[in-house]
């Protein structure tokens, strides 16, 4: 599907821009830099994931094997 294949495609992106990048920062300046980065970077995700995701409840009461 479409979310599959939008997945894949970051994880590939990922790869081949996020790995140079990160292996130019810890040689030009330290390895902690790059993790300082990734940090920066996913304390930016967690927050927009709180605010931008909706909390969905779950309305089914009903038991398991009735589900299905």
């Amino acid at each position: 599907t479409a979310a599959v294949a939008g997945m894949i495609s970051g994880m590939t992106v990922a790869n081949l821009i996020g790995i140079p990048i990160g292996t130019w920062l810890s040689q030009t300046f330290s390895w902690r830099y790059t993790f300082l980065l990734i940090a920066v970077f996913n304390i930016a995700v967690i927050l927009s994931v709180m605010f931008w995701v909706p909390n969905l409840r779950d309305e089914a009461k009903g038991r398991l094997r009735e589900q299905f």
